[in-house]
Parts: structure tokens; C-alpha cells; sequence
């Protein structure tokens, strides 16, 4: 078998582990972004409780300072009764009396609602802060475990460059850059198996004639559908294994 099919196959492999590798560390940002983004909306959410509940209870307090203002009015009637001089004015005094009272009354029951809507809130804005202190808790111990992700995948990364700049000594300066050319436009796979007559990459079935050049192993050539480089799968055992578990995975899914 010619040996550069070997060395492009170890040479996609390296950076297919790469592919992998860069993916997951473009995903782990975007997933910090989200745990924080997550926090903030927490955060605001209960900022916003704070804040009406702060306005209830200004407005409570007001109600209250004008309940005093109304009792307080009562009692200065009531005392004024003692020195009415007529009916006329006794009737206007104790209407005036009756008036205050309905309202100090209306008063105090709307006092007791917003009363009890406060107490509903302190309740549940306790809960949020118990679910957001929860949520911070276990974002950071997520954020954790990515930054230590992170720094893992960064060193991977590093020793994988550098196994695939040897391997790529190991390919012929033509094949290198067929390889390169296809591997840009493919979006980083350029040299698949073929298994059961058909390419891996796009699953369209390749001809005859291309098929026993490639059983030969002594070519590299290109899938007349998607372009890329193609070798046979049985050519490496565990290829083909690889491609059965996946087959059955797929079967069973």
C-alpha cells in the first residue's frame, strides 16, 4: 500500500482530534457567556422585586401618616362638639365626624391589603434570593469546571499542533498540498474512508473503476461527488470497525 495514504490518514486524524478540540473551545465561551447572562436576568428579576416592593412600602407609610392625620382630625371634632352653639352646627360637625371616620375606615382595610400584598412579597422575593443564591452556587462551580476544561483543551490543542507538525514530514510535499486544498474547502476533512462503495463524507457510491483503484492502494484520488481525497476502509482494520459501530449506532437511534 502506498505509504502516503498512511501518512494522510494519520495526518487527518491529528486534525480531526484538532476540529474537535477548537470546536469545544469556541463552545466554552459562549456557554460562560450564558451562565452569566442567566445570572444577570436572575438578578434583575429580583432587583425589580425590591424595587416594587420598596414602592409599597413608601405607599404603605403614606397611607398610614394620612390614617394619623384622619384619627387625629376625629379627635379635634370630637372635642370641638363640646362647644357647637346650635343643631345646625352639631349636624355639621358630627357629619364632618362620620365622613372622617369612613375614610380613616376605608383607610385601614386598604392598609391591611397592601399590608398583606408585602408580606406576599418579602415571601417570595425571599425564595428567588434562596433560588439565585442556588443558581450562583452552581454556576460557579460550572464555571469551574469549564475554565479547568478550558486550560485542559488549550494544552491538548498544543501538543496536537505539534504531533501534526511531524506528521506532515511525513507526507510528500504534492500530496500536502492536495491534502491542504481540500481539507480549506471541506471545512477541515479532506481524506475519508470508503466503506460498502461509498464515500463517508458525502454517502454517495463511488464507481466501479474508482472502487478497485482505491482496493489496490496504490492511488489517492478524489470523490467525483464532494471532492475529497478517498482511501479503503479495509485497508485499516480498525477503520472498520469504527464505521460498523457507527452503523449500528445510527440503526438503533
Amino acid at each position: 500500500m502506498n505509504e502516503q495514504i498512511v501518512a494522510l490518514r494519520k495526518l487527518q486524524e491529528a486534525d480531526r482530534r484538532m476540529l474537535g478540540i477548537e470546536r469545544r473551545l469556541k463552545w466554552i465561551p459562549k456557554q460562560l457567556e450564558t451562565l452569566d447572562a442567566d445570572l444577570a436576568r436572575l438578578e434583575a428579576m429580583l432587583l425589580t422585586e425590591h424595587t416594587k416592593l420598596e414602592e409599597s412600602r413608601a405607599f404603605k407609610a403614606q397611607q398610614q401618616s394620612q390614617l394619623e392625620d384622619e384619627d387625629e382630625h376625629i379627635r379635634v371634632s370630637k372635642q370641638r362638639l363640646a362647644s357647637v352653639k346650635n343643631a345646625r352646627e352639631l349636624t355639621a360637625a358630627q357629619r364632618e365626624i362620620d365622613t372622617t371616620r369612613r375614610m380613616a375606615q376605608s383607610r385601614s382595610e386598604e392598609i391591611e391589603k397592601i399590608s398583606s400584598a408585602i408580606a406576599k412579597a418579602e415571601s417570595g422575593i425571599s425564595g428567588m434570593e434562596r433560588e439565585l443564591a442556588a443558581v450562583r452556587s452552581q454556576a460557579e462551580l460550572e464555571k469551574k469546571k469549564l475554565c479547568g476544561e478550558q486550560t485542559a483543551l488549550e494544552s491538548a490543542l498544543g501538543k496536537t499542533r505539534s504531533s501534526r507538525d511531524k506528521l506532515t514530514a511525513e507526507v510528500d510535499r504534492d500530496s500536502f498540498r492536495m491534502y491542504e486544498r481540500v481539507r480549506t474547502r471541506t471545512n477541515g476533512i479532506a481524506f475519508v474512508p470508503v466503506h460498502q462503495q461509498r464515500c463517508m463524507a458525502c454517502k454517495m457510491q463511488i464507481a466501479h473503476q474508482a472502487y478497485v483503484t482505491l482496493r489496490k492502494g496504490e492511488e489517492i484520488i478524489n470523490c467525483e461527488y464532494c471532492g475529497r481525497l478517498l482511501y479503503w476502509a479495509a485497508h485499516f482494520p480498525e477503520e472498520v470497525e469504527r464505521l460498523i459501530k457507527v452503523e449500528k449506532g445510527q440503526k438503533g437511534g
